[in-house]
Protein backbone atom coordinates (compact mmCIF):
# COMPACT_ATOMS: atom_id res chain seq x y z
CA UNK A 1 0.00 0.00 0.00
CA UNK A 2 2.89 2.40 1.18
CA UNK A 3 4.25 1.90 -2.90
CA UNK A 4 0.97 3.02 -4.33
CA UNK A 5 0.84 6.26 -1.93
CA UNK A 6 4.52 6.79 -2.82
CA UNK A 7 3.60 6.39 -6.90
CA UNK A 8 1.16 9.17 -6.73
CA UNK A 9 2.55 11.28 -4.51
CA UNK A 10 5.36 10.80 -7.21
CA UNK A 11 2.87 11.55 -10.49
CA UNK A 12 1.56 14.59 -8.17
CA UNK A 13 4.46 16.16 -8.37
CA UNK A 14 5.76 15.27 -11.55
CA UNK A 15 2.64 17.00 -12.95
CA UNK A 16 2.87 19.85 -11.06
CA UNK A 17 6.62 20.24 -12.42
CA UNK A 18 5.10 19.89 -15.70
CA UNK A 19 2.59 22.38 -15.21
CA UNK A 20 4.65 24.78 -14.24
CA UNK A 21 7.38 24.25 -16.97
CA UNK A 22 4.82 24.60 -19.45
CA UNK A 23 2.28 27.41 -18.23
CA UNK A 24 2.55 30.38 -20.57
CA UNK A 25 0.67 33.24 -22.53
CA UNK A 26 -0.78 31.05 -24.96
CA UNK A 27 -2.30 28.54 -22.37
CA UNK A 28 -4.09 31.03 -20.58
CA UNK A 29 -7.98 31.08 -21.62
CA UNK A 30 -8.61 35.05 -21.28
CA UNK A 31 -12.45 33.93 -21.54
CA UNK A 32 -11.97 32.10 -18.34
CA UNK A 33 -12.12 33.50 -15.01
CA UNK A 34 -10.75 30.83 -13.32
CA UNK A 35 -7.95 30.24 -16.06
CA UNK A 36 -6.56 34.11 -15.25
CA UNK A 37 -7.19 33.51 -11.58
CA UNK A 38 -4.73 30.27 -11.92
CA UNK A 39 -2.60 32.11 -13.69
CA UNK A 40 -2.19 34.37 -11.03
CA UNK A 41 -1.59 32.31 -7.92
CA UNK A 42 0.71 30.63 -10.71
CA UNK A 43 2.76 33.78 -11.14
CA UNK A 44 2.78 34.24 -7.18
CA UNK A 45 3.56 30.86 -6.52
CA UNK A 46 6.79 31.15 -8.76
CA UNK A 47 7.83 34.41 -8.35
CA UNK A 48 7.19 35.04 -4.64
CA UNK A 49 6.69 31.53 -3.25
CA UNK A 50 6.81 31.29 0.52
CA UNK A 51 7.13 35.11 0.96
CA UNK A 52 10.58 35.26 -0.78
CA UNK A 53 11.34 36.48 -4.24
CA UNK A 54 12.69 34.13 -6.42
CA UNK A 55 15.07 35.68 -9.24
CA UNK A 56 14.66 31.91 -11.46
CA UNK A 57 11.00 32.50 -11.21
CA UNK A 58 10.91 36.09 -12.69
CA UNK A 59 13.28 34.93 -15.06
CA UNK A 60 11.94 32.10 -16.75
CA UNK A 61 8.45 33.49 -16.43
CA UNK A 62 8.47 36.71 -17.27
CA UNK A 63 6.77 36.23 -20.73
CA UNK A 64 3.00 35.28 -18.28
CA UNK A 65 3.97 36.61 -15.24
CA UNK A 66 5.76 39.91 -14.78
CA UNK A 67 5.13 43.38 -15.67
CA UNK A 68 0.89 41.50 -16.24
CA UNK A 69 0.42 39.95 -12.94
CA UNK A 70 3.62 40.97 -10.92
CA UNK A 71 4.36 44.59 -10.97
CA UNK A 72 6.58 44.32 -7.42
CA UNK A 73 5.47 44.62 -3.65
CA UNK A 74 3.19 47.68 -4.83
CA UNK A 75 1.31 45.73 -7.35
CA UNK A 76 0.41 46.64 -10.74
CA UNK A 77 -0.99 50.34 -11.05
CA UNK A 78 -4.78 50.57 -12.27
CA UNK A 79 -5.54 50.97 -16.17
CA UNK A 80 -1.89 52.59 -17.29
CA UNK A 81 -0.21 50.56 -20.04
CA UNK A 82 3.41 50.64 -21.84
CA UNK A 83 3.71 49.44 -25.18
CA UNK A 84 7.04 49.13 -27.75
CA UNK A 85 6.69 48.28 -30.94
CA UNK A 86 8.82 47.73 -34.43
CA UNK A 87 7.83 50.83 -36.75
CA UNK A 88 7.43 49.49 -39.76
CA UNK A 89 4.13 47.53 -38.27
CA UNK A 90 2.74 50.29 -37.13
CA UNK A 91 -0.33 50.09 -38.97
CA UNK A 92 -1.07 45.98 -38.13
CA UNK A 93 -0.42 47.02 -34.25
CA UNK A 94 -3.52 49.69 -35.16
CA UNK A 95 -5.51 46.65 -36.50
CA UNK A 96 -4.45 44.92 -33.42
CA UNK A 97 -5.56 47.74 -30.87
CA UNK A 98 -9.07 47.44 -32.58
CA UNK A 99 -9.91 43.88 -31.08
CA UNK A 100 -8.86 44.47 -27.40
CA UNK A 101 -10.21 45.93 -24.71
CA UNK A 102 -8.48 49.20 -24.91
CA UNK A 103 -9.51 52.56 -23.56
CA UNK A 104 -7.44 55.23 -25.57
CA UNK A 105 -3.61 54.76 -26.88
CA UNK A 106 -0.99 57.59 -28.08
CA UNK A 107 2.77 58.03 -29.39
CA UNK A 108 4.52 58.83 -25.93
CA UNK A 109 4.84 62.31 -25.64
CA UNK A 110 7.96 63.93 -26.15
CA UNK A 111 7.11 66.92 -23.06
CA UNK A 112 5.68 64.33 -20.92
CA UNK A 113 8.75 63.79 -18.64
CA UNK A 114 7.43 60.08 -17.88
CA UNK A 115 6.36 59.32 -21.25
CA UNK A 116 9.46 60.79 -22.64
CA UNK A 117 11.87 57.92 -21.14
CA UNK A 118 10.54 55.45 -23.32
CA UNK A 119 11.12 57.11 -26.62
CA UNK A 120 14.48 55.75 -26.23
CA UNK A 121 16.56 52.59 -26.40
CA UNK A 122 18.41 54.13 -23.40
CA UNK A 123 15.64 54.98 -21.49
CA UNK A 124 13.07 51.72 -22.25
CA UNK A 125 16.10 49.64 -21.02
CA UNK A 126 17.21 51.25 -17.91
CA UNK A 127 13.88 51.54 -16.66
CA UNK A 128 12.53 49.94 -13.58
CA UNK A 129 9.79 48.80 -15.52
CA UNK A 130 10.71 47.09 -18.00
CA UNK A 131 14.47 46.09 -18.16
CA UNK A 132 13.37 42.59 -17.60
CA UNK A 133 12.30 42.92 -21.23
CA UNK A 134 15.12 44.73 -23.18
CA UNK A 135 16.34 41.66 -24.97
CA UNK A 136 13.23 42.07 -26.68
CA UNK A 137 14.21 44.87 -28.48
CA UNK A 138 15.08 43.46 -31.65
CA UNK A 139 14.50 46.95 -33.77
CA UNK A 140 16.56 50.24 -32.98
CA UNK A 141 13.60 51.41 -35.29
CA UNK A 142 10.78 51.79 -32.71
CA UNK A 143 7.82 53.72 -31.36
CA UNK A 144 6.67 54.16 -28.16
CA UNK A 145 2.91 53.80 -26.76
CA UNK A 146 1.34 54.81 -23.74
CA UNK A 147 -2.07 54.73 -22.97
CA UNK A 148 -4.56 53.00 -21.02
CA UNK A 149 -6.59 49.69 -20.62
CA UNK A 150 -10.25 49.28 -20.39
CA UNK A 151 -10.67 49.14 -15.82
CA UNK A 152 -10.30 45.24 -15.45
CA UNK A 153 -8.79 44.87 -18.41
CA UNK A 154 -5.28 45.43 -17.82
CA UNK A 155 -3.82 41.63 -17.45
CA UNK A 156 -5.94 39.95 -21.27
CA UNK A 157 -4.70 43.47 -22.68
CA UNK A 158 -1.01 42.69 -22.09
CA UNK A 159 -1.61 39.25 -22.64
CA UNK A 160 -2.69 38.95 -25.67
CA UNK A 161 -0.24 41.95 -26.85
CA UNK A 162 2.45 39.81 -25.92
CA UNK A 163 1.46 36.90 -27.92
CA UNK A 164 1.90 39.07 -31.25
CA UNK A 165 5.24 39.29 -30.53
CA UNK A 166 6.13 39.95 -34.44
CA UNK A 167 4.53 43.24 -33.91
CA UNK A 168 4.87 43.88 -30.41
CA UNK A 169 8.20 44.13 -28.87
CA UNK A 170 7.39 44.79 -25.21
CA UNK A 171 3.96 45.94 -23.38
CA UNK A 172 4.29 46.09 -19.78
CA UNK A 173 1.66 47.39 -16.84
CA UNK A 174 2.80 50.44 -14.71
CA UNK A 175 3.98 49.39 -11.27
CA UNK A 176 2.36 50.87 -8.04
CA UNK A 177 4.34 52.00 -5.15
CA UNK A 178 4.83 49.98 -1.75
CA UNK A 179 2.85 50.82 0.56
CA UNK A 180 0.50 53.62 -0.92
CA UNK A 181 -2.74 53.80 0.57
CA UNK A 182 -5.15 52.72 -2.35
CA UNK A 183 -8.92 54.21 -2.22
CA UNK A 184 -10.44 50.53 -2.89
CA UNK A 185 -12.92 47.69 -1.78
CA UNK A 186 -12.01 44.05 -1.86
CA UNK A 187 -14.33 42.09 -3.66
CA UNK A 188 -14.34 38.33 -4.58
CA UNK A 189 -13.38 36.99 -7.84
CA UNK A 190 -17.00 36.47 -8.93
CA UNK A 191 -18.02 39.99 -8.52
CA UNK A 192 -15.11 41.47 -9.98
CA UNK A 193 -15.13 39.57 -13.01
CA UNK A 194 -19.06 40.66 -13.23
CA UNK A 195 -18.71 44.13 -12.67
CA UNK A 196 -16.28 44.45 -15.35
CA UNK A 197 -18.55 42.85 -18.04
CA UNK A 198 -22.05 42.97 -17.95
CA UNK A 199 -22.85 44.29 -13.80
CA UNK A 200 -21.74 47.59 -13.62
CA UNK A 201 -25.19 49.44 -13.96
CA UNK A 202 -25.68 47.52 -9.80
CA UNK A 203 -22.83 49.09 -9.17
CA UNK A 204 -24.08 52.93 -9.91
CA UNK A 205 -27.23 52.09 -8.51
CA UNK A 206 -25.20 51.33 -5.51
CA UNK A 207 -23.02 54.10 -5.94
CA UNK A 208 -26.61 56.79 -6.04
CA UNK A 209 -28.06 55.32 -3.29
CA UNK A 210 -24.92 55.98 -1.44
CA UNK A 211 -24.69 59.60 -2.10
CA UNK A 212 -28.25 60.06 -1.63
CA UNK A 213 -28.40 58.04 2.15
CA UNK A 214 -24.63 60.92 3.37
CA UNK A 215 -26.39 64.03 1.41
CA UNK A 216 -29.46 63.66 2.60
CA UNK A 217 -30.82 64.87 -1.26
CA UNK A 218 -32.18 62.52 -4.53
CA UNK A 219 -29.24 62.58 -6.89
CA UNK A 220 -30.29 64.99 -9.94
CA UNK A 221 -29.18 67.82 -11.38
CA UNK A 222 -30.63 71.60 -11.32
CA UNK A 223 -30.51 74.96 -9.59
CA UNK A 224 -29.23 73.66 -6.38
CA UNK A 225 -27.43 70.83 -7.04
CA UNK A 226 -25.76 68.57 -9.31
CA UNK A 227 -25.68 64.95 -9.21
CA UNK A 228 -24.82 63.31 -12.59
CA UNK A 229 -24.20 59.73 -12.78
CA UNK A 230 -23.01 57.73 -15.98
CA UNK A 231 -21.52 54.60 -17.21
CA UNK A 232 -18.71 55.35 -19.72
CA UNK A 233 -16.20 53.07 -21.26
CA UNK A 234 -16.31 50.24 -17.90
CA UNK A 235 -16.17 53.16 -15.81
CA UNK A 236 -19.03 54.72 -13.34
CA UNK A 237 -17.95 58.50 -13.38
CA UNK A 238 -19.76 61.21 -10.84
CA UNK A 239 -19.95 64.46 -10.99
CA UNK A 240 -21.12 66.00 -7.91
CA UNK A 241 -21.65 69.97 -6.40
CA UNK A 242 -23.61 69.70 -3.39
CA UNK A 243 -22.95 71.67 0.36
CA UNK A 244 -21.13 70.27 2.81
CA UNK A 245 -22.25 68.38 5.67
CA UNK A 246 -21.46 67.02 9.09
CA UNK A 247 -18.84 64.35 7.90
CA UNK A 248 -16.51 66.95 5.61
CA UNK A 249 -16.66 69.88 8.29
CA UNK A 250 -18.33 72.45 6.25
CA UNK A 251 -21.79 72.72 6.42
CA UNK A 252 -21.38 76.62 5.54
CA UNK A 253 -19.29 76.01 1.97
CA UNK A 254 -20.10 73.83 -1.05
CA UNK A 255 -18.30 71.37 -1.96
CA UNK A 256 -17.72 69.77 -5.71
CA UNK A 257 -15.60 66.26 -6.38
CA UNK A 258 -15.09 64.54 -9.50
CA UNK A 259 -15.15 60.49 -9.19
CA UNK A 260 -14.10 58.04 -11.37
CA UNK A 261 -15.37 54.30 -9.68
CA UNK A 262 -14.03 50.57 -11.48
CA UNK A 263 -13.27 47.44 -11.23
CA UNK A 264 -9.12 46.98 -10.75
CA UNK A 265 -6.79 43.71 -9.86
CA UNK A 266 -3.61 44.54 -8.65
CA UNK A 267 -2.84 41.03 -10.49
CA UNK A 268 -2.10 39.25 -6.62
CA UNK A 269 -4.08 36.26 -6.58
CA UNK A 270 -7.03 36.35 -4.48
CA UNK A 271 -6.63 40.71 -4.65
CA UNK A 272 -9.45 41.86 -6.42
CA UNK A 273 -10.89 45.29 -6.10
CA UNK A 274 -13.15 48.36 -6.58
CA UNK A 275 -11.14 51.34 -7.49
CA UNK A 276 -12.83 54.85 -6.33
CA UNK A 277 -10.73 57.55 -7.58
CA UNK A 278 -11.05 60.95 -6.15
CA UNK A 279 -9.09 62.99 -9.46
CA UNK A 280 -11.28 66.80 -8.41
CA UNK A 281 -12.03 68.64 -5.15
CA UNK A 282 -12.64 71.95 -4.74
CA UNK A 283 -14.67 73.98 -2.12
CA UNK A 284 -16.43 77.29 -2.50
CA UNK A 285 -17.74 79.56 0.95
CA UNK A 286 -21.25 80.28 -1.00
CA UNK A 287 -24.96 80.33 0.57
CA UNK A 288 -25.65 77.20 1.31
CA UNK A 289 -29.13 77.96 1.21
CA UNK A 290 -29.57 79.22 -2.44
CA UNK A 291 -28.42 78.49 -6.48
CA UNK A 292 -25.52 77.05 -6.74
CA UNK A 293 -22.78 78.28 -7.73
CA UNK A 294 -20.85 78.09 -10.92
CA UNK A 295 -17.37 79.30 -10.29
CA UNK A 296 -14.91 80.48 -7.63
CA UNK A 297 -13.80 76.68 -6.19
CA UNK A 298 -10.88 76.33 -4.59
CA UNK A 299 -9.24 73.08 -5.55
CA UNK A 300 -7.75 71.15 -3.04
CA UNK A 301 -4.59 68.09 -3.32
CA UNK A 302 -5.83 66.37 -0.23
CA UNK A 303 -8.59 66.79 1.82
CA UNK A 304 -9.46 64.92 5.14
CA UNK A 305 -12.84 66.35 4.69
CA UNK A 306 -13.39 64.54 1.65
CA UNK A 307 -11.14 61.51 2.51
CA UNK A 308 -13.63 60.67 5.42
CA UNK A 309 -17.07 61.55 2.41
CA UNK A 310 -15.05 58.48 -0.01
CA UNK A 311 -15.03 56.33 3.21
CA UNK A 312 -18.42 56.97 3.71
CA UNK A 313 -19.31 56.40 0.62
CA UNK A 314 -17.21 52.91 0.29
CA UNK A 315 -18.42 51.58 3.72
CA UNK A 316 -21.84 51.85 2.56
CA UNK A 317 -21.24 50.20 -0.82
CA UNK A 318 -19.29 47.43 1.02
CA UNK A 319 -21.84 46.60 3.13
CA UNK A 320 -24.46 46.15 0.63
CA UNK A 321 -22.65 44.11 -1.65
CA UNK A 322 -21.06 42.19 0.83
CA UNK A 323 -17.59 43.40 0.60
CA UNK A 324 -14.91 45.31 3.07
CA UNK A 325 -13.25 48.22 2.49
CA UNK A 326 -9.45 47.98 2.16
CA UNK A 327 -7.61 47.94 5.84
CA UNK A 328 -5.15 50.34 4.14
CA UNK A 329 -7.86 53.50 3.27
CA UNK A 330 -8.22 55.63 5.82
Amino acid sequence: MKYIVFIIALLTICSSALSQESYNIYDLDLENPDSIDSAAKFCADVIYGNDRFSEQGYEEHKDLCVKSFFCGEGGCEPIGIIVVIDSAREADFQNLLNSLPVDEMHLCSPTDEYENQFNSLQGIRSHVYTNAFADRMWSDQFLAYCGSARPGYEIDTIIQMRRHSDIVMLAAREGGEAGAPPAMIDISKDAFFRFRTHALAELRHELKSAIEVLTGKECQTNTVMTCSIILSRGRIKLDLLVPGSDITGRIDQWEKSYWEVYPHWTGWADEYQLYFDLPITAVRRWPVTGEKPSGGFQSLDYDQGFEEFRFAVMSLIANNIGATVSENFN
